[in-house]
């Protein structure tokens, strides 16, 4: 499934509000810098971090992402077109 524009804008904008320490965390771990997710593993040698404090981070960035009532509306969106289409 491809993101649209606006879904894509979304992100980026819910990203850039993230803490300056978990940007780069989500950033990697979903791929959104060069296309290619990192493991936690890969995360933590990149950043200099230990797998602990990846995983923390990952679960303090998605928190806030899940929050944020932008996102939240687009998603909420995309998963009613995905039912109607069954």
């Amino acid at each position: 499934m491809s993101i649209s524009p606006a879904v894509r804008r979304a992100i980026t904008h819910a990203l850039h509000t993230l803490p300056s320490e978990v940007f780069p965390v989500i950033s990697l771990a979903f791929g959104f810098l060069d296309g290619h997710p990192y493991s936690v593993r890969q995360v933590a040698r990149t950043l200099h971090l230990s797998e602990r404090r990846v995983k923390q981070l990952l679960q303090s960035g998605l928190t806030t992402l899940q929050a944020d009532p932008v996102l939240y509306q687009h998603f909420r969106l995309l998963q009613t077109q995905e039912i109607l289409r069954h």
